[in-house]
């Protein structure tokens, strides 16, 4: 059986991650959230039946550098459906905005009926959604969000999101932030919230290994080329 679980312990077998009993444990608490109906519990058709009714959104906070991004990965790689979609939070905002730009030119409707139609766009396209780095840093985005994300949740669209935050501390002293409580609220109402807590920063530990080069296409390969890379750029 494929699943995330397996797939985490052959890279901890194979030398390219350290286990961690608490990576394990949000793996098994993300297992339950993508229970399936076929042989494998990541197979091609999901059962959210029991779930559906009271959460949509796995929100998974914690420290940088301690696995959440590639656990996210992981977990993408075993849905084999084409109707999903990964991508950095602050990328998607950036569609979002020239998304909705684009329909005002074509609609003088309000904009909740323009925030409804493109989240039922992004419905028919993806029922799986992965955010990476999930924070909001303006009111722009605050605005847009509490209603964006009640219309996703309404078409049954499945939320995975790593951020370094809790819900309640999301855009923490933000510009009109009693605006955003509604969608904090929202957000705790639909979420399995899990702390990955964690005090290595494994970007870090990695680094400290003097690793030149790399010789595997795998996810963490990849992973630690571009925490290399951020740790580069953040200290310029």
């Amino acid at each position: 059986m494929n699943t995330v679980i397996t797939s985490y312990k052959r890279l901890c077998a194979n030398g390219e991650i350290e286990n961690n009993q608490k990576q394990e444990e949000l793996i098994h608490k993300l297992s339950e959230f993508l229970k399936d109906n076929n042989k494998s519990f990541l197979g091609s058709i999901f059962s959210f039946t029991e779930r559906k009714k009271t959460k949509n959104c796995f929100y998974i906070y914690g420290n940088v550098g301690i696995g959440k991004t590639l656990i996210m990965d992981i977990s993408f790689d075993k849905i084999k459906k084409n109707n999903k979609k990964r991508i950095h939070f602050h990328e998607f905002m950036i569609d979002t905005h020239d998304s909705l730009h684009e329909l005002r030119k074509e609609s003088q409707n309000n904009n909740d009926f323009l925030i409804s139609k493109f989240a039922k766009k992004i419905s028919k396209e993806n029922k799986f959604l992965f955010f990476d780095e999930f924070q909001v840093t303006n009111i722009a985005d605050a605005m847009i969000l509490g209603h964006l994300f009640s219309e996703l949740f309404k078409n049954n669209v499945k939320i995975f999101i790593t951020s370094n935050a809790h819900p309640d501390n999301l855009y923490e002293d933000g510009l009109q932030r009693e605006l955003f409580l509604n969608f904090i609220e929202k957000i705790k109402q639909e979420s399995l919230v899990y702390n990955l807590d964690i005090d290595t920063d494994y970007r870090k530990k990695n680094l400290d290994l003097d690793e030149v080069y790399f010789i595997s296409s795998s996810s963490v390969s990849i992973l630690k080329i571009n925490d290399i890379h951020n740790t580069i750029i953040g200290d310029l």
